[in-house]
C-alpha cells in the first residue's frame, strides 16, 4: 500500500465524517447520475490508484445517504463510530479470509451418526 494513497483516502473519509452532521441526509446525486459519474469504461491496464480514490470520493460526497449523521432516523445500519472504522480499515489491510470452525471438520467428526440415527 502506497503511503501517500493511504493518506488521501484518510483525507477523504475524514472530511466526509466532518461534515456529516450539517449536509443533506438523502443522496443529492439520483442513480443515474451516481452510475454516470462511476460508470466508466475500464482501462486496459487499470487506472491511476490516486484518480480511482478520489474519483471514488467525489462520488460519495453526494452519491451517499448520511446515515452516520445525527438526522438520519432509517435503519440502524452502521458501524461508523470511530472505532469501528479504524477496525474495518486493520482488517481491510490485513486481506485474510475468516475461517470458519464448521468449515474445518474433520472427517472423522463428519462421520459420526446423526444425533437422530
Amino acid at each position: 500500500m502506497d503511503e501517500a494513497l493511504a493518506n488521501c483516502a484518510v483525507a477523504h473519509a475524514l472530511a466526509y465524517l466532518a461534515a456529516i452532521r450539517d449536509r443533506h441526509v438523502g443522496a443529492a446525486l439520483g442513480g443515474a447520475a451516481l452510475r454516470g459519474m462511476l460508470g466508466v469504461p475500464l482501462p486496459a491496464r487499470g487506472d491511476d490508484p490516486m484518480r480511482v480514490i478520489n474519483s471514488l470520493a467525489d462520488a460519495g460526497r453526494t452519491g451517499t445517504v448520511a446515515s452516520q449523521g445525527p438526522r438520519y432516523f432509517g435503519f440502524v445500519v452502521g458501524g461508523s463510530i470511530p472505532a469501528a472504522t479504524a477496525a474495518d480499515w486493520l482488517v481491510a489491510a490485513w486481506d485474510q479470509m475468516r475461517r470458519c470452525s464448521s468449515c474445518r471438520r474433520s472427517r472423522r467428526s463428519s462421520s459420526r451418526s446423526s444425533p437422530t440415527g
